[in-house]
């Protein structure tokens, strides 16, 4: 097995290569924003180009049949990544406490993933979100 590490100039997750890529030095900030709003950070996670202002991580599709059924998402998923759909019941006014309800395996490929939650709470608000980590 070959394990690659890749210098990363101000060791803040986002390695030189990866900037050179898009135009930025290797000591550019992994907060600085992107085109699109989303920091060189979050970008490099969701495998995004930061020059376009046009590209963004996306849900595709989020559905519920009713109060007591499944809840379904999907989003363009990126070779490498793992992908987990989270829950809150908090309100919007204070901190949210999230719960992970499901994850995919790393992906070997770009690919749509669908992940549901099967027993969505009974109570009047429910938000979801997908985290995205790279393993």
């Amino acid at each position: 097995n070959t394990i690659a590490v890749y210098p990363d100039s101000e060791d803040q997750g986002v390695p030189d290569y990866w900037k050179a890529t898009y135009g930025y030095l290797p000591a550019t900030p992994a907060s600085t924003p992107g085109a699109n709003g989303m920091t060189l950070l979050q970008n490099y996670f969701a495998g995004l180009d930061p020059t376009n202002a046009n590209i963004w991580l996306q849900v595709l599709q989020a559905s519920q049949s009713g109060a007591d059924q499944p809840f379904q998402a999907s989003i363009l998923g990126h070779t490498g990544r793992v992908y987990t759909l989270q829950r809150s019941t908090d309100e919007l006014t204070g901190p949210m406490t999230w719960s992970d309800v499901a994850s995919t395996a790393t992906l070997t490929s770009d690919q749509t993933v669908i992940l549901s939650d099967p027993s969505p709470p009974a109570v009047p608000k429910v938000f979801y979100r997908f985290k995205v980590t790279w393993p």
